[in-house]
C-alpha cells in the first residue's frame, strides 16, 4: 500500500464527495432518460390524436359530400317530377 501524508478523516471526506458526485450524476442521468421518455411517449399520443383527428375529418367530410350529391339528387327528382 503506498504511504500518503493525508489524514484518514481527509481520504474518508474525499472517498464521499466522489460517491456523492457519483450518485449525483446517475440520479441527474435517471431523471433526464425517464423525462425524455415521459416527452416521447407525450408526442407520439399527440400524433395519434391528430391522426385520429384528421380520420375523423375525413370521415365528416365524404358523409357531407354524399349528403350534398343526395340533395343533388332530391333537387333533380323534385325538378323532374315538377316538369312531369
Amino acid at each position: 500500500m503506498t504511504k500518503h501524508n493525508l489524514p484518514i478523516w481527509r481520504i474518508d471526506n474525499l472517498v464521499a464527495f466522489s460517491v456523492s458526485v457519483i450518485a449525483s450524476i446517475f440520479a441527474f442521468a435517471t431523471l433526464y432518460f425517464g423525462l425524455s421518455t415521459q416527452i416521447q411517449l407525450l408526442t407520439q399520443k399527440v400524433d395519434i390524436m391528430n391522426k385520429n383527428q384528421e380520420i375523423i375529418l375525413q370521415k365528416l367530410v365524404s358523409v357531407e359530400a354524399r349528403y350534398g350529391e343526395l340533395a343533388l339528387k332530391v333537387q333533380a327528382l323534385e325538378t323532374l317530377q315538377g316538369i312531369k
